[in-house]
C-alpha cells in the first residue's frame, strides 16, 4: 500500500478516517478543494513560473506522503494487533466452553456417585 500513488493513499485514508485525513492536510497548511477551483490556481502558477511556490508544494507533498506512510503503517499495525486480539478472544471463548463442558461432566459424575452411595446406604439399612 505504501508504494501506491499519494492520491490513492489519501483517497483510502479519506474513506477510512475522513477526520484524520482533514486534520493531516490542515496540519500541513493544505486543504481539499474541487478541481474547478484548483485548475485556475495551478495554471496561474505555471504561467508565472513560480518555482519557489512549486518547490514548497513539492516539499509539502513529500512531508504529507511521509506522514501518510506513517499513518498507514500505524493503521496496519493496529489492524494486526486487533486480529491477534480477536484470535486470542476466540481461543479464550473456546477454552471457557470446554471448561463449562468439563464442569457439566464432573457435576453429572458427582450426581451419579451420590445416587450410588445413597442406594448403597439404602441397601445396607435393609
Amino acid at each position: 500500500m505504501l508504494n501506491e500513488p499519494l492520491e490513492e493513499i489519501m483517497g483510502k485514508l479519506l474513506e477510512v478516517n475522513p477526520s484524520a485525513a482533514t486534520q493531516l492536510l490542515e496540519s500541513r497548511g493544505l486543504a481539499i478543494m474541487p478541481m474547478d477551483l484548483v485548475d485556475p490556481l495551478l495554471h496561474q502558477a505555471e504561467q508565472k513560473e513560480d518555482w519557489k511556490e512549486k518547490e514548497k508544494w513539492t516539499f509539502g507533498l513529500e512531508m504529507l506522503t511521509s506522514d501518510l506512510e506513517k499513518l498507514m503503517s500505524d493503521f496496519e499495525r493496529q489492524t494486526s494487533d486487533m486480529e491477534k486480539l480477536s484470535s486470542d478472544l476466540e481461543k479464550l471463548t473456546s477454552d471457557l466452553e470446554k471448561m463449562a463442558s468439563d464442569e457439566e461432566k464432573l457435576s453429572s459424575g458427582l450426581e451419579k456417585t451420590k445416587k450410588t452411595k445413597e442406594n448403597q446406604l439404602g441397601m445396607t439399612e435393609k
